[in-house]
């Protein structure tokens, strides 16, 4: 399983979201584009994120508040 941060899955949707062709005119377009948007999100992929936070959080604890980066990569 390939891990998916919540940063990458962020930007992810932002992009798909933000592109200049749907680019939201009110509030009410913006809900309806991010509620359209996560319909279409898998199981699998919620699943690796959720996995992903869970481990750097848990590293998070272990290094006690500090950096993970360096551990992660």
């Amino acid at each position: 399983m390939w891990a998916l941060s919540c940063a990458t899955f962020s930007g992810l949707l932002s992009g798909l979201l933000w592109r200049p062709e749907r680019r939201p005119e009110n509030v009410a377009q913006l809900r309806a584009h991010i509620v359209k948007l996560c319909r279409t999100l898998s199981e699998d992929m919620c699943r690796k994120v959720v996995t992903n936070a869970r481990v750097r959080l848990l590293e998070v604890v272990r290094q006690n508040g500090g950096h993970i980066e360096h551990v992660l990569h």
